[in-house]
């Protein structure tokens, strides 16, 4: 089967500064395939270069088959019919979204195609219903949040029944539900009933790559650094830290698991939650150790914490049988900040079981 992209040798850099260096990887057709890589490995260069926005200062890319140039864009018959077959969602909507309300963005693509009116205001109806767009289709999108900027940005694009989407970030600041909700949506789009369909999208949110994609490459320094089954290259924790997708890396040996940490003085409360930031899992578990320090203090002090109790999370109980109770709990939620092992390994196992 040709696939969806073919890359040899391709070379593009900003002003000097090197961005894809000698790449070389095939994106098959009907596959959810992941780029993952630290800030500057080359996911956005890469996903722009694909959807001819920018072209390689050296190599070559094709496009289902057929050479994708510059020139090839000059005749307008073979632009529209690349732009069929492929939508690009960047990762700030605001970059493409401008018309006055969500319904004249949806509406916008198809007429640039020039559908029929009917055929236009019927898909529009359908997609405002896909997307649950319906208190939104009046409003102007600079005024909607930024989750419901994502929903319409992806709407823009997916109702136009693109063959290929490329996705930058998809998640990108967005808050626990609505990427939830992006998620969901994709899992619709691509999920199996729609097996002829490509996915391809940037991310750093492993936890969104576990769940969606079937395919991931990774890169590094503009180089393809591991490609294959997402639940074989997520089992990689070595590869993940050296590429900046785990912590843990200490920058001389890649292949060596970081060291164990040894007890040392419990740091701030605010210190443990600035490392908490990269898993939600880890800040709920830190949230039932402040539950347990929160009853502690309770029983020391005689007073409910479900009527008003003390509240203060940062400062340890009076006795010495709740303060050791305290310290017990927050180191354990020390140690799990720092190291990340819980977080790889349900990783690991999440991505097996998704893969079977």
């Amino acid at each position: 089967m040709t696939p969806a992209f073919e890359l040899q040798g391709v070379q593009f850099a900003y002003k000097g500064v090197p961005a894809l260096n000698g790449l070389d990887l095939t994106l098959p057709l009907g596959r959810r395939t992941a780029l993952l890589g630290a800030n500057g490995s080359g996911k956005s260069t890469l996903l722009r270069l694909l959807d001819g926005l920018q072209f390689p200062a050296a190599g070559r890319i094709s496009a289902f088959g057929t050479p994708l140039t510059e020139a090839m864009f000059t005749d307008e018959a073979a632009a529209i019919a690349f732009r069929r077959r492929v939508g690009f969602v960047f990762q700030n909507p605001e970059v493409q979204l401008f018309c006055p309300s969500v319904f004249d963005e949806l509406a916008f693509g198809p007429l640039q195609l020039h559908w029929p009116k009917e055929r236009i205001r019927a898909r529009v109806a359908r997609a405002i219903a896909q997307f649950g767009l319906g208190p939104l289709a009046g409003r102007p999108p600079h005024r909607l949040s930024g989750g419901e900027k994502k929903r319409v940005a992806l709407a823009s694009v997916l109702i136009l029944d693109p063959e290929v989407l490329l996705l930058d970030e998809p998640t990108a600041a967005l808050d626990p539900q609505a990427t939830d909700d992006i998620a969901a949506l994709l899992e619709t789009e691509f999920g199996a009933r729609n097996p002829g369909r490509t996915l391809i999208f940037s991310s750093h949110d492993l936890d969104l790559v576990a769940r969606i994609a079937d395919h991931v490459v990774v890169l590094e320094a503009g180089k393809v650094a591991a490609a294959g089954p997402a639940a074989e290259v997520l089992a990689r924790t070595a590869l993940l830290r050296r590429a900046r997708l785990l912590p843990g890396f200490d920058g001389t040996a890649p292949d060596r698991p970081p060291p164990p940490i040894a007890p040392a003085p419990i740091a701030p409360a605010r210190s443990a939650g600035r490392q908490m930031r990269h898993d939600h899992r880890l800040a709920v578990a830190v949230a039932q150790d402040l539950g347990v320090m929160r009853q502690c203090r309770a029983r020391q002090s005689g007073v409910s914490t479900a009527s008003g109790g003390p509240s203060d999370r940062s400062r340890p109980p009076a006795s010495t049988r709740t303060r050791s109770a305290w310290r017990a709990a927050r180191l354990r939620s020390c140690s799990a900040a720092r190291t990340g092992a819980p977080v790889a390994c349900a990783w690991a196992r999440k991505s097996a079981i998704t893969s079977s």
